[in-house]
């Protein structure tokens, strides 16, 4: 036998004496070492039990109660566990279990048994052994390295927040290792991040993060550390505002870290993975050659609720990637329902306040009017001087004296009318304001319900994300066993970017939605409400349920009766109608004035007071001696009988004015009955929507389900999948957004009859009730 042949034979005993002697027999024994006391026994129940599933056809596996040891975590006793099931013939396979098990013994020069390690942390920092094409290339060590290393984690928070100097909160004996520091540190300087080890241990009181200068905090390897310690810690970060991340700990996020990455069905997955190893080995596959990746999805969490509390706002891209718990991104105090919504307006709206100021206009004109027919006083006070050669005229060369006038106007027929005519204008700035008020109304109600439809349409978006993130894990489940290749993966990743870019623009359809809203209540921007929910059994739409709207539009004769009732109604309270109808009025009152012009005179009385105060000067002694007063009373008549046309032209001018106003009338009453004939079937229409879109919703819904179960099954293509959760996602929406409708339709056909009845007191609303069924029996036939 050469060289070559010897080294060769050496080999093989070698790698055969490696192999369990339990290949060949009827049992195979499986040993444990966990480093912390307080991993679940049912771990141990549940890797027999998935290795057993895999393995029951050809072998019997065991986990001895004594081959399963749950040490303290100290490095000298995960050793002795180890060598204690190393020497035990009767183990055939070795776990290891916790990631100070991992980085206590994945660094043994020799491994005389298989073994499996599960809780590497990061592979790369931590220099474990690896080769390509995926796999640690050391004979009978395999290791399990999830998708998420501490190197990812940390690169992924800081794509949440851009930190400087991290802390990394973790068990004191996890990152004991000078070397593990040192690669750590390589690591993070190549991103220009400096680090600080902040150590927790059990009932650790204080943890003096302020003095450490980090700016964030990422939280790993604290399975060790009791709940008391962890919230407290977690108190600490949030005191100092400090933006914090934890690996895989959905519970710390929930306590109150910022944000984290937790595995999908990772416990699901590492059983199946662990059992899928031990098969591989028992097949005489070296541990050594078996791939050590494990991946899975991840969910991104983050605390909304932390994230207010520490002052910091998430990026859109976040904030629509990630599941958000406590999320309230519109609480307030401050709840408006859709009455007070309505008061407010009409208190506070800009525009209605300016239109007030125009009312007010108008009532001021007709009082100027009336200024006509009060008198005026006028009072002169006047000092004459003339020259001395004239003084010696008769004149005194200095008089002074005082004039008094008053003059009343009887009776003017352009007086007359002009106050008339005012006061017809003054109505229908009156109606105006009445027309604004109820325009504002109805954009408020508007505002209101859309508020609510973009709420609901931002939950259903986020539902939507959801939903796609779970077909997306399918098709990789589906890619995994060979049933669809990576075109479906590269669909559902395409769909899932689409649908984060609408949750996008839902969440900022709110923002816009109430920003429409608070211009109406004159509400500064920064003022924070939120809206109460509203549905047809709250209290403002209670009439419309007392009166069973369904019942009068449920057949033809009826729905022609309301349309019948409701158009008379608005004839006579509409106030565009009113309007015109002011506005014929004075310009009617014009015209006859115009008429009576020249007939009837205008007729005024007047009178005049002078009084002498003083004469002096050259001529005073020769100036006759005058009466100390005089007075004079006049009553005058005056007729305007030609004026150059310009009468005749204003008469024509007001004819064509009128006969305008009569046609805008009629088209105004044509508009008002098509309008409410249209919002009725508006309203029927909508009152048949809410029933059939919640039965659509619920169709859609059962046909998602079904459709995802046969592309698990591979039953129908991606492209079927999506097409149902299009149509599931719409479908919601659709019933959702119904409801609103069908109030929005209400409030839209209140508008057109001039009236929000919903506003009125009770008896106003008794009233209508009693009108309505008093028109229903009085008119058996309409039209």
């Amino acid at each position: 036998m050469n060289f070559k042949s010897m080294i060769t034979t050496a080999l093989f005993f070698l790698i055969i004496g490696a192999v369990p002697a339990a290949y060949g027999q009827e049992t195979l024994s499986i040993g444990m070492v966990f480093d912390t006391p307080f991993t679940s026994q049912a771990f141990v129940r549940d890797v027999e039990k998935e290795t057993r599933a895999l393995l029951s056809s050809r072998v019997s596996v065991k986990i001895a109660e004594q081959n399963v040891f749950w040490t303290s975590g100290e490095a000298r006793d995960i050793q002795q566990a180890y060598q204690t099931l190393v020497k035990d013939n009767t183990v055939d396979i070795i776990l290891g279990i916790g990631m100070l098990t991992s980085n206590t013994l994945v660094y043994e020069h020799l491994y005389p048994k298989p073994l499996i390690l599960l809780g590497v942390w990061d592979k790369t920092i931590q220099d474990i052994p690896y080769k390509e094409p995926g796999v640690s290339g050391k004979h009978n060590l395999a290791y399990l390295q999830n998708n998420i290393p501490l190197g990812a984690a940390i690169t992924q928070f800081q794509s949440l927040f851009r930190f400087k100097t991290l802390g990394i909160a973790t068990g004191e004996k996890l990152l004991g290792s000078a070397a593990d520091i040192s690669r750590l540190k390589i690591f993070l300087e190549k991103q220009n991040i400096n680090f600080r080890l902040i150590p927790v241990t059990p009932g650790m009181a204080h943890f003096d993060i302020d003095k450490t200068g980090v700016d964030a905090v990422l939280l790993g390897g604290l399975y060790r550390i009791d709940a008391p310690t962890i919230k407290r810690l977690i108190s600490e970060i949030n005191r100092l505002k400090l933006p914090s991340f934890a690996m895989k700990q959905r519970e710390f996020v929930e306590l109150g870290i910022l944000a984290g990455t937790v595995p999908v069905n990772l416990e699901t997955k590492v059983m199946r993975r662990i059992a899928l190893m031990i098969e591989k080995i028992t097949n005489k596959i070296d541990p050594g050659e078996l791939s050590v990746a494990l991946s899975f999805d991840e969910t991104f969490i983050i605390n909304m609720a932390t994230a207010d509390a520490i002052g910091f706002q998430p990026a859109w891209d976040a904030m629509s990637a990630a599941e958000l718990i406590n999320f309230q991104p519109f609480a307030s105090d401050r709840v408006i329902d859709l009455r007070s919504a309505m008061e407010m307006a009409l208190a506070d709206n800009l525009t209605l306040a300016s239109t007030r100021d125009t009312v007010a206009m108008a009532k001021e004109d007709v009082q100027f009017a009336r200024s006509t027919f009060r008198p005026t006083l006028d009072a002169r006070f006047q000092n004459t001087q003339i020259n001395d050669e004239r003084a010696l005229s008769g004149q005194a060369s200095n008089t002074t004296m005082a004039t008094g006038s008053i003059s009343q106007t009887l009776f003017s027929e352009p007086g007359f009318a002009d106050i008339t005519a005012k006061k017809h204008l003054e109505n229908a700035s009156t109606e105006k304001l009445r027309q604004e008020e109820l325009d504002t109304l109805l954009s408020v109600a508007g505002a209101y319900f859309n508020i609510l439809k973009a709420k609901t349409d931002m939950t259903i978006k986020k539902e939507a994300l959801t939903l796609s993130r779970k077909n997306l894990e399918l098709a990789h489940v589906r890619n995994r066993v060979g049933a669809a290749g990576m075109a479906d993966i590269y669909r559902w990743r395409s769909k899932l970017a689409t649908t984060e870019s609408e949750a996008i623009g839902a969440y900022t359809g709110v923002l816009k939605a109430k920003n429409s809203l608070r211009l109406l209540l004159n509400l500064s921007p920064g003022t924070e409400f939120e809206v109460q929910e509203t549905t047809l059994e709250t209290d403002f739409f209670s009439t419309y349920s007392d009166i069973e709207i369904s019942s009068l539009i449920d057949s033809h004769n009826s729905f022609d009766k309301l349309i019948d009732f409701m158009i008379r109604r608005a004839h006579s309270n509409h106030p565009e109608l009113k309007q015109v109808d002011a506005s014929l009025a004075a310009n009617k009152r014009l015209l006859s004035s115009l008429k009576r012009k020249q007939l009837l005179p205008r007729v005024a009385l007047n009178g005049e007071w002078n009084e002498t105060l003083d004469t002096n000067g050259t001529g005073a002694d020769f100036t006759p001696d005058p009466e100390d007063s005089n007075w004079a009373v006049s009553l005058n008549a005056s007729w305007a009988l030609y004026t150059g046309g310009t009468d005749g032209i204003n008469t024509r001018k007001k004819l064509l004015e009128i006969a305008k106003l009569d046609k805008q009338r009629k088209d105004l009453v044509n508009t008002l009955d098509t309008g409410i004939i249209d919002g009725a079937l508006d309203l029927l229409t909508r009152s048949e929507q809410l029933g059939l879109s919640k039965q659509a919703a619920k169709a859609a819904g059962k046909s998602l389900g079904i459709t995802q179960d046969e592309y698990r099954k591979g039953k129908t293509s991606v492209v079927d999948l999506l097409d149902a959760q299009n149509a599931a996602i719409n479908a919601d929406l659709a019933a959702a957004n119904a409801v609103y409708d069908y109030l929005m339709s209400i409030m839209t056909l209140e508008r057109k009859n001039g009236r929000f009845i919903s506003l009125s007191s009770h008896q106003d609303q008794q009233q209508l009730m009693e009108e309505i069924d008093t028109y229903f029996k009085t008119n058996q036939e309409v039209r």
